[in-house]
């Protein structure tokens, strides 16, 4: 039986703090580290009914109490709490050493919970090509897993719902991981970041899923915007890393004009094949020959430095048949490039690449990202008509009400979230619209009014609303100097009023006014 198998079966047996006690005992963390957890536990625990109510798609309780446990029985051995100030300005609070198992970080359960969270994270969880990409698509994910883990503990504290947008560690990996959650759901996205088999291509199947629930060549575009989002967050966050992709970008560039004018790379590549295969009967020579050999020690030798040198000839004769093998790869892949099919493969690789890339040439980096992230919330957006348009029961229903709700509510930044952001706002009242219609029509929801967009107008602001159980929201409608009013109450607390704009009478009504009603039958 797995690890983490063995500790899921403890959970069935004991309750949370017994387990966490146990498990600290075996710990040589101090008494503040000790406190700082057990409370952190215990919030995570008390809030994590409202955090699976609001958000729907989810971990059990048990599974994700597991994976914070789990990180500390494995990747933890110490964590050192530190005082403002210890750390560079512009970081988080915190530093996380994979390797050394160990945390420094502020005496803050979030901020310990993110550390925790990442600790166990592995450098290589996607199977791609390119190495810059690669790279960053990681971060991005593992960042996102991470960032996602806080939420129970930052948004909820047992009573309400409310999204700490500066608490957020970086806000464009947040949404590009509640995207994903919305799109393929928290399982498949789990079991890619934190059970990762490597032998599994996840990156594939993400997009081979998305293909066979919404649609052929879906999950390339969804691909396509992820790959850039993260090359442009990377590059504005990591000076380094900009470096390296514009280093990238300009290798790619060079390559795809040699395939471009594909004659003339072919007559290279036939040329560069015969220089090589010159330099592997060169090495033949002499590795065969031991005076050969002996002169090759001695030239090498003289042109390195003492703690360089080659110490034997038989060194040296392992050395040459490295670089001969190496020599051997690159005739084969000339040969290869060679062959009409593999070439234009390889070219339909470099153009891809090469788009990707295509992002840093706008001067306005950020700009460019805003517009990679709204491409991919309309993506989202259609996936939530398709799903809509599947639904076929009230369970259904109401898990895509609160879906839907939560989703616009994710911060894009600082100011404002999805529903507020220009781009989407008549995507969002279409998707919005259908899913109404459908509810009323299952009967999930009274029909406010026979004119649909009344119905709408009034219904719509449920997806706004910060009540935990949108279900118990209850309306009264009523006249006020002239004007259609709705108050919104989350159980006897009002919650919110609005007017209704759209020309009205008493007629069409289709429930009792001045009177309050629960909205969901």
């Amino acid at each position: 039986m797995k690890e983490k198998d063995k500790l899921l079966s403890k959970f069935v047996k004991k309750d949370y703090n017994n387990l966490l006690e146990e498990l600290l005992a075996t710990k040589e963390y101090d008494e503040i580290v000790k406190s700082l957890i057990l409370s952190m536990c215990y919030k995570i625990e008390t809030a994590y009914k409202d955090y699976k109510k609001v958000k729907e798609n989810v971990l059990s309780k048990e599974e994700y109490m597991m994976n914070i446990f789990f990180s500390i029985q494995k990747s933890c051995e110490k964590i050192n709490i530190i005082k403002k100030g210890d750390i560079k300005q512009g970081e988080i609070g915190c530093i996380v050493n994979r390797e050394d198992k160990l945390i420094e970080c502020y005496p803050i359960e979030r901020t310990l919970l993110f550390c925790l969270a990442d600790i166990v994270k592995k450098d290589n969880i996607v199977k791609f090509e390119n190495q810059i990409i690669k790279e960053a698509l990681t971060k991005m994910l593992n960042n996102g897993n991470s960032i996602n883990m806080c939420e129970p503990l930052r948004d909820f504290n047992g009573f309400s719902w409310n999204v700490l947008i500066k608490e957020i560690e970086d806000l464009t990996y947040n949404l590009v991981y509640q995207d994903l959650i919305c799109i393929v759901g928290i399982d498949l996205l789990e079991e890619w970041i934190n059970k990762n088999k490597f032998v599994i291509n996840y990156l594939e199947s993400f997009q081979n899923k998305i293909d066979e629930d919404y649609g052929k060549n879906l999950g390339l575009e969804i691909v396509s915007n992820l790959i850039k989002i993260a090359i442009l967050e990377d590059a504005l966050l990591d000076e380094e890393f900009m470096e390296k992709a514009e280093e990238e970008k300009i290798n790619n560039e060079s390559q795809f004009f040699k395939f471009q004018n594909s004659s003339q790379y072919i007559i290279e590549l036939g040329n560069e094949k015969k220089e090589i295969n010159k330099k592997i009967r060169k090495l033949d020579q002499i590795i065969n020959d031991k005076d050969l050999l002996y002169m090759e020690y001695e030239r090498r030798n003289e042109q390195l430095p003492l703690e360089k040198k080659i110490f034997s000839m038989k060194v040296l004769k392992k050395i040459l048949q490295e670089e001969r093998a190496e020599l051997l790869k690159q005739t084969e892949k000339c040969g290869n490039l060679m062959n009409p099919q593999v070439f234009l493969k390889q070219y339909e690789e470099i153009k891809k690449i090469r788009e990707y890339f295509s992002v840093l040439n706008n001067q306005d980096l950020k700009r460019e990202l805003s517009n990679c992230v709204i491409e991919l919330q309309k993506n989202v957006l259609n996936i939530f008509k398709i799903k809509i348009e599947k639904a076929q029961d009230r369970n259904e229903i109401i898990k895509l009400i609160y879906e839907l709700r939560y989703y616009i509510q994710i911060p894009v930044s600082d100011k404002k979230r999805i529903y507020q952001v220009k781009q989407l706002e008549s995507s969002i009242y279409e998707i919005e619209e259908i899913l109404i219609e459908k509810a009323i029509e299952n009967k999930v929801i009274y029909e406010i009014s026979e004119i649909q967009r009344i119905n709408t107008e009034v219904i719509k602001n449920i997806f706004i609303s910060k009540s935990i159980s949108i279900e118990s929201i209850e309306i009264n409608i009523y006249k006020e100097q002239e004007i259609w009013k709705v108050d919104f109450f989350d159980e006897d607390v009002l919650e919110s009023t609005i007017q209704i704009q759209e020309f009205f009478e008493k007629k069409n009504l289709k429930v009792k006014n001045k009177k309050k009603i629960k909205l969901f039958l």
